[in-house]
């Protein structure tokens, strides 16, 4: 039960949700152009409290899905159609600046596998930080 000031309490299910996803298709095309379909249809919701597991194997699209929610795609990766709903933002139609602004603030993906822990663009600018840190300081670079 959810108590909220000056009104009863109600079921936690009667919660907006947090994440929304509706009918989400997410497809990968081949260096010679042949498209893959990596999710079709795929809708849930996520409200606050809840804890959302993904089971699967090996290539079943589970990070796919995740990379998904936060339009980490790579270049080959294509969501066709569907909706994705973060807070009430449309993830889908957000700027990159928005986006920006919440990865890793408000939503963020932790890869399984320790050598994709960070996403490579972080890496690369942490990395170029570094060395130019360690040329300033006349380190090693």
């Amino acid at each position: 039960m959810i108590w909220e000031a000056g009104g009863p309490p109600r079921p936690a299910w009667d919660m907006v949700s947090i994440l929304e996803v509706r009918n989400l298709y997410v497809r990968y095309s081949s260096h010679t152009g042949v498209a893959s379909s990596a999710i079709v249809d795929v809708s849930f919701d996520v409200k606050p409290g809840e804890i959302l597991g993904m089971l699967g194997e090996s290539g079943s699209g589970k990070s796919t899905l995740a990379a998904s929610l936060l339009r980490l795609l790579p270049a080959n990766g294509k969501i066709q159609q569907g909706s994705i709903l973060f807070e009430g933002r449309d993830i889908l139609q957000a700027e990159l600046r928005e986006l920006e602004s919440i990865r890793g603030r408000r939503i963020a993906l932790i890869n399984q596998d320790p050598l994709v822990a960070l996403h490579q663009a972080e890496v690369r600018t942490r990395h170029h930080s570094d060395h130019t840190q360690s040329l300033a300081t006349g380190g090693p670079g």
